[in-house]
């Protein structure tokens, strides 16, 4: 029997900080981070909507997290998982697909060095004009993924400072990817909507059918490339970029 496929993006849209959730109301810890202590959490209402997901079709995440960041989550994901903004496509046994994983591979290959200066020369600009950054090249199975940057500053206004360094330093094609403190850059041959692509059309059984689930920019062209329908909160950057957009 055909089932529908649901892909999903996970923070801000299945659980998210506490500081980000309603101050009252019953919490269920979503992920742990390093040290095993909680770190996200889900309402009432995402883990019932992530238990209807679960009861109706197919999971399967959509993560900009890292592939050990899914073994951290104490939602039961046991499908398929995307990872890394498509970096990794982990089987259900969480070992990486190979074909995927052998085209990452070769791709990240081209771009590690690129990714090394500009992480240097954001380090120094930003290190010059007072901006507290932390930044870290993410790698998945041995290959250099993304850059990652989290603005540390009491600062918020820094924030659109660091948008702005990173905007001058993104060579042509690259991707940038924003959301509150967390930054990324992305090389050209990666990205969610890829992955979830090959997802879909080369491992994934067909489905009844495919709907996508995100809250940033970078979640809407895998919704629009691999799903027939899309969910966006009301709450979330998406959704504000299209009401702005649209102007009802």
């Amino acid at each position: 029997m055909l089932l529908p496929l649901f892909i999903v993006d996970i923070d801000s849209n299945l659980g998210q900080s506490k500081a980000n959730c309603p101050p009252d109301g019953e919490l269920t810890v979503m992920s742990v981070g390093l040290d095993g202590q909680p770190n996200t959490f889900m309402t009432a209402s995402q883990l019932a909507f992530f238990n209807w997901l679960r009861a109706s079709g197919r999971v399967v995440p959509n993560t900009a997290r890292h592939s050990s960041g899914i073994e951290r989550m104490r939602i039961p994901f046991t499908d398929y998982a995307i990872t890394s903004f498509g970096g990794a496509i982990l089987l259900p046994d969480r070992s990486p697909e190979p074909t995927w994983q052998s085209h990452v591979h070769a791709s990240a290959a081209t771009t590690e060095d690129i990714l090394t200066e500009i992480k240097a020369t954001i380090d120094s600009e930003a290190s010059a004009a007072g901006i507290i950054v932390r930044s870290a090249i993410k790698s998945e199975f041995g290959s250099a993924i993304f850059l990652e940057l989290k603005h540390r500053g009491p600062e918020l206004s820094e924030r659109d400072d660091l948008d702005q360094l990173i905007e001058k330093l993104a060579p042509s094609g690259w991707q940038r990817h924003r959301n509150d403190e967390t930054f990324a850059l992305l090389p050209p041959w990666l990205g969610k909507e890829k992955a979830a692509k090959y997802f879909v059309e080369e491992i994934a059984e067909p489905a009844l059918f495919v709907i996508g689930m995100g809250d940033s920019l970078t979640d809407l062209p895998f919704m629009q490339t691999s799903c027939g329908y899309a969910m966006v909160p009301t709450n979330s950057q998406a959704f504000t970029a299209i009401m702005d957009e649209v102007k009802i």
